[in-house]
């Protein structure tokens, strides 16, 4: 007896968000049911997956191309080899298998069972945190959208138990929304000349645009915190270029450029890194201006001293998602010999923030480095925090930088990333300086003082998608991807390689998730920022 969608019991069902003919086609040749379905992970591509699970039998998702005769082969090895096996198999082309960000090509279920209704009206509620509200003020649209953060944070259920112990390799992960379809998933390995061109040569099509953008709109500071490479006494006379000598401020033509494409692929876009991002005059209605072109998370890191009543009401209508402030001690003497200002002066300048912040939904964090000046008063900080309600606390490892050649070290290893695999930020992140060069990540920006900036397109003269699937990114690709880095050197020292590895743990207090350098304390269940 066939099935509701004529297919018969136990025959491969395929699904498909794009429904292309030559897969249609590859499909009907095979006597396999084909249809299109919603975006993965949403609301509608789960009830089609749940409801076609009860006719019993295979269920094969694919957004992979059929380009030539070679990609048909593979489809018919992964559905061959899934079937033998009798389990749950996916194919993410990936750089590395810790990036749980990665897109699915291929998955397959041979015993696919209804996704639970909690799973559904989970994802109902994530997806609703991205509903537009385009004809509603901003406030009320922020407003609704904190109480969807809100019911988001209690729907998400903590881990089952702690992760790994400390000191383990960290184990290859699934991409999300794969756990809502049942399982258990084991990755599939389609061979490294396969992997490379999909990874690589075919990067924008699985990779159409980073997932954040980190946004320097401006390269200047108030403050010259003693372990800044950017600004502090230590390390501006060994400075070997002369980017951060001259002022530099992003104008409005540049931004529109950045708001118009974060807004039509649902980029986030994050601020503060090389300066003190409430300098510049025009933050708030760039943060407006986002917020209009449909960005839905904008993250702010702020040192907050320049944070008083007036730029706190500003920020708080301004559409911002997220702030996260900049404080590094939990006593006035240590503050002071850190960052050289009154530690009391800025913890009130937070504490009404956070008044504005919570009837609006906006996330909060503050952050702490491992420093000698401060690394005894870690427990302190942490919980002098939780008691104010911020949603989180921040803490990394310090990052010393050789004099000479501004090259990083990283004083202290939360846990051991393992064996070292390619780094995954050029296809998930990039960077943009404030007269509208990209680059690519926190190291590129790190090294502005002695390198100057590493330039992998320019806004002024070219669109962001060219530059994103350009030869510079494909190259750095390709360098990282093969671990034979030539023209990027910047690479090879580079500490922050293993930013996927994360663990988790969850206690009655806290979920604390960690990696090699950096752990959060989230004192709610989501993740707010």
């Amino acid at each position: 007896m066939a099935g509701a969608d004529g297919a018969a019991p136990g025959a491969v069902r395929v699904l498909t968000p794009r429904g292309a003919d030559a897969l249609r086609d590859w499909a009907r040749r095979r006597g396999y049911p084909c249809r299109a379905v919603g975006e993965p992970g949403s609301v509608g591509f789960l009830a089609r997956w749940s409801a076609l699970a009860r006719g019993g039998g295979p269920l094969l998702y694919v957004d992979y191309p059929q380009d030539d005769a070679a990609d048909e082969a593979l489809l018919d090895r992964f559905v061959a080899e899934a079937l033998a096996r009798g389990q749950g198999l996916y194919y993410a082309p990936r750089p590395n298998g810790r990036l749980g960000a990665a897109p699915v090509a291929l998955a397959l279920l041979p015993a696919a069972r209804p996704v639970p209704l909690q799973a559904l009206v989970l994802r109902a509620v994530l997806g609703a945190a991205r509903v537009p509200f385009l004809r509603l003020r901003l406030g009320l649209r922020m407003r609704i959208e904190g109480a969807v953060r809100a019911a988001r944070a209690r729907l998400l259920p903590l881990a089952p138990g702690p992760g790994p112990a400390p000191g383990a390799a960290p184990a290859e992960v699934a991409p999300g929304w794969l756990a809502q379809l049942g399982g258990p998933w084991h990755s599939w390995n389609p061979g490294r000349e396969t992997l490379r061109r999909d990874v690589v040569g075919r990067a924008p099509r699985f990779y159409p645009a980073p997932r954040t953008l980190q946004i320097c709109l401006l390269n200047k500071c108030n403050l010259q915190c003693v372990m800044c490479p950017y600004h502090s006494p230590h390390y501006t006379p060994h400075h070997a270029s002369d980017y951060l000598t001259r002022a530099r401020s992003m104008t409005p033509e540049v931004f529109a450029r950045i708001a118009e494409y974060a807004g039509r692929h649902r980029i986030g876009l994050f601020f503060g890194q090389i300066e003190e991002p409430l300098l510049h005059r025009d933050i708030f209605a760039f943060f407006r201006q986002a917020r209009a072109r449909g960005v839905r998370e904008i993250h702010l890191s702020t040192n907050a001293t320049l944070l008083d009543a007036a730029k706190a009401r500003a920020l708080a209508a301004s559409g911002v998602t997220s702030v996260r402030f900049s404080l590094d001690a939990a006593t006035p003497q240590t503050y002071r010999a850190i960052r050289g200002r009154d530690l009391r002066e800025v913890e009130r300048n937070v504490a009404a923030f956070l008044r504005l912040a919570r009837p609006r939904g906006i996330a909060t964090s503050v952050a702490f480095i491992l420093q000698p000046e401060a690394i005894g008063e870690r427990h302190a900080f942490l919980e002098k925090w939780r008691g104010m309600g911020v949603d989180g606390v921040v803490v990394y490892g310090l990052t010393r930088y050789d004099l000479r050649t501004g090259e990083p070290l990283v004083d202290g290893r939360l846990c051991d990333p393992g064996r070292r695999y390619p780094c995954s930020q050029p296809w998930i992140q990039a960077a943009v300086f404030p007269e509208g060069q990209v680059s690519v990540c926190c190291r590129t920006l790190a090294s502005v003082g002695w390198r100057g900036v590493l330039s992998m397109g320019d806004l002024r003269r070219e669109d962001f998608e060219a530059i994103w699937a350009g030869e510079r990114f494909a190259a750095m690709r390709g360098e990282l991807f093969d671990g034979a880095v030539r023209e990027f050197d910047i690479c090879r020292a580079c500490p922050a390689w293993p930013t996927d590895a994360y663990r988790v743990e969850d206690t009655p207090r806290w979920r604390r998730s960690y990696n090699f350098f950096m752990e959060e304390f989230l004192f709610n269940r989501g993740r707010p920022w």
